[in-house]
């Protein structure tokens, strides 16, 4: 009996490490509106700056935008990125936080949906971060553009659409300022999560089972050499 205790005493206070916010939160911003034109030979980048939901969710695990080709003679190559934004000089800044494999349209018609899982990305509650897609990367010398889905209305007070004409100049993104359009926001959805509590490793573990073996015999002896009123 005592030993069993003591392992459900052990298991729960185990347990306690690795409790975590289930709960998650997105940004969701619809669309309605086209903004063009985005991709070879046109504007290379465009994106949408974002705060984390609140002060819990801190890791971003996805966000997506809507893509519609043109039929031009390539589809549009492209990849997903997330930067820390600088809104006082209105540009990306720092190291690229995310970055995706080569994406390319269908050209099927419509409206596409692209997703990118960010592995859950941990940001700070007090910055700001621009998601964006850019065909910088993938220029090859043939023409392919299309437009991105936009809200016709500001949705979104955390943010704005955001794009830079730096061609096929990767580096230009953080070298100069990127405009506003007319168009509040971008059709844009995110997903965060908290991030998980640290799990203590296997030695860590047995020294906190035997912590709690060691006061539990105290314990038991301190009652047995008790004097009986």
């Amino acid at each position: 009996m005592r030993l069993h205790r003591l392992a459900a005493t052990s298991f729960l206070v185990v347990s306690l490490f690795a409790v975590r916010h289930a709960e998650a939160s997105s940004i969701v911003i619809g669309g309605g509106t086209d903004i063009r034109s985005f991709g070879e030979f046109n504007t290379a980048t465009y994106g949408q700056t974002f705060k984390t939901p609140d002060a819990v969710d801190l890791a971003l695990n996805s966000f997506s935008f809507w893509l519609n080709d043109f039929n031009d003679p390539d589809n549009i190559d492209f990849a997903g990125y997330v930067m820390l934004w600088d809104g006082v000089n209105a540009r990306a800044t720092g190291p690229v936080l995310y970055s995706s494999s080569v994406n390319t349209t269908t050209g099927a018609g419509g409206y596409e949906r692209f997703d990118f899982l960010t592995g859950g990305l941990l940001l700070n509650p007090a910055n700001t971060y621009v998601a964006f897609l850019s065909a910088s990367n993938f220029f090859d010398g043939i023409q392919g553009t299309g437009t991105m889905a936009g809200s016709p209305t500001n949705t979104y007070a955390n943010g704005a659409f955001v794009y830079n004409n730096n061609g096929s100049n990767f580096a230009a993104l953080t070298t100069t300022s990127w405009s506003t359009f007319s168009v509040p926001d971008a059709r844009f959805e995110a997903e965060f999560s908290a991030a998980a509590a640290p799990v203590p490793e296997p030695t860590s573990m047995l020294l906190l089972g035997s912590g709690l073996a060691a006061a539990y015999v105290r314990k038991r002896r301190n009652q047995r050499q008790s004097p009986i009123a």
